[in-house]
């Protein structure tokens, strides 16, 4: 499993062994400054990585950010 969490310490104090780091509280993979194209670019980009993380494995406490 990968998590996308602004708050990284406390995901990471659960154990998560895949984290993304967000950009907002309220919506993790989302950038309202953006205009509407490029927002969804930028939610594509999370999830893209989100999926090429769950091909390697997991390490305890480890997060990437996009």
């Amino acid at each position: 499993m990968v998590q996308i969490a602004s708050v990284t310490d406390a995901a990471m104090m659960v154990g998560v062994s895949r984290l993304i780091r967000g950009y907002r509280l309220i919506c993790p993979a989302s950038d309202f400054t953006l205009d509407k194209d490029s927002e969804k670019e930028s939610r594509r980009r999370y999830v893209k990585r989100a999926m090429d993380m769950l091909k390697k494995p997991g390490q305890k406490n480890h997060f990437e950010v996009v």
